[in-house]
């Protein structure tokens, strides 16, 4: 039996992927397996995923014309056999006992998702990664109040999630580029699941120079459709007068970031503004 499946988008990692596949390859955890989900990269990564996958044979690679790290995984998703899902970053790694640890918290608590926290990778320094801001409690308790109020960080790869819950969500991946996590873990959160908390980081983030984190391009401007979809999930639900407030500042909270990157770009400063008004309209914010 599979315990634990991993699945990795991988786009243009050529330099970063053998890291991370290896992170998985030494986990503590024997019943894993690795999906390769090669995006459409040009570079040597879908080399990279072939060997990888005739040298060790718990690895399985799916190839794909580019459509984003979103739709990566939900084809990986597809494919996957696990007890337990966990999406990794291919620029990213796993603590050695990472899939162990989160494997028999989730069965001990009966837990749909296991929440983690994380190490950020920085000049050659680990700094801690916060992802939650809250107890266990409260995230049962109201899991949408405390995401858009920020004590919880949208990343889907810090989640360890049951795959008969995942299928139960029926989880639709937006085929977003940049905040595709914003709306992602709501959906996650509005089936309401079950939620353990776990101090422990398990997970190392690394921010590339070149990711899109710090590019600025048009696909930075996303933030507003992934903010829109939000709105629109909770007036589908009915949750949107409740949770308006907070859903006004967390959406200030995340356009933020964005605001000062375009600074930079006259013509995306123009389009973020134009953008940032229709938002507000949208909101009866104008």
């Amino acid at each position: 039996m599979i315990k634990v499946s991993v699945i990795i988008p991988a786009y243009q990692v050529e330099d970063y992927l053998i890291r991370s596949v290896s992170s998985v390859l030494k986990q503590t955890l024997q019943e894993i397996e690795i999906i390769l989900v090669n995006d459409g990269s040009t570079d040597k990564t879908a080399n990279l995923c072939d060997e990888l996958a005739q040298m060790y044979p718990s690895i399985k690679v799916i190839h794909q014309e580019n459509q984003g790290s979103s739709k990566a995984r939900e084809v990986g998703l597809a494919q996957s056999a696990g007890e337990y899902i966990l999406f990794l970053d291919a620029d990213d790694w796993l603590a050695p006992k990472a899939c162990e640890t989160l494997y028999q918290k989730a069965v001990e608590t009966e837990a749909d998702m296991v929440i983690y926290q994380a190490f950020l990778k920085e000049g050659g320094r680990d700094h801690p990664l916060r992802i939650f801001f809250t107890s266990e409690d409260e995230m049962n308790r109201d899991p949408i109040f405390c995401f858009l109020n920020a004590q919880l960080a949208p990343a889907v790869w810090a989640k360890f999630m049951k795959h008969t819950y995942l299928k139960e969500t029926g989880l639709n991946f937006p085929s977003l580029s940049y905040s595709e996590d914003v709306i992602i873990t709501l959906r996650l959160l509005l089936a309401r699941p079950k939620i353990t908390l776990l101090e422990e980081p398990l997970y190392y983030y690394y921010q590339r120079p070149n990711s899109l984190v710090h590019v600025i391009n048009e696909h930075c401007l996303e933030i507003f459709e992934s903010l829109a979809l939000v709105r629109l999930d909770l007036k589908a639900k009915g949750l949107y007068d409740q949770y308006r407030t907070q859903y006004l500042h967390f959406s200030e909270l995340h356009l933020s970031p964005v605001r000062q990157k375009v600074k930079r770009n006259p013509r995306l400063k123009e389009t973020f503004n134009q953008l940032y008004e229709n938002w507000k309209r949208e909101n009866g914010e104008a």
